[in-house]
């Protein structure tokens, strides 16, 4: 969860990121597709961390931070397997 070191949280990200791609690129997507997936998750991170950063700054809650994390996690999981075609457990 990005409450910590904004370095690693970008680091986190940026695998995150990556990793996804290359499952993208294990299902045959092209430079195009991968280009429009890998703005759509970086689109989605930053809201997710957005609201992170709101909450926090607005009640320190780090527990709704939490949550709206595991939330936000949540639903690019679900998107990203929709269209790979393929079910991704866990982020």
């Amino acid at each position: 969860m990005p409450i910590g070191d904004p370095a690693l949280t970008l680091i986190q990200r940026e695998a995150f990121l990556q990793d996804t791609l290359e499952i993208a690129r294990l299902c045959h997507w092209n430079e195009k597709q991968l280009k429009g997936l890998k703005s759509y998750i970086w689109q989605k991170l930053v809201e997710v961390d957005n609201k992170i950063i709101d909450v926090l700054e607005q009640s320190n809650d780090e527990i709704e931070a939490l949550n709206i994390w595991t939330e936000g996690m949540e639903e690019i999981r679900y998107s990203v397997s929709l269209m790979l075609g393929i079910k991704i457990r866990y982020l």
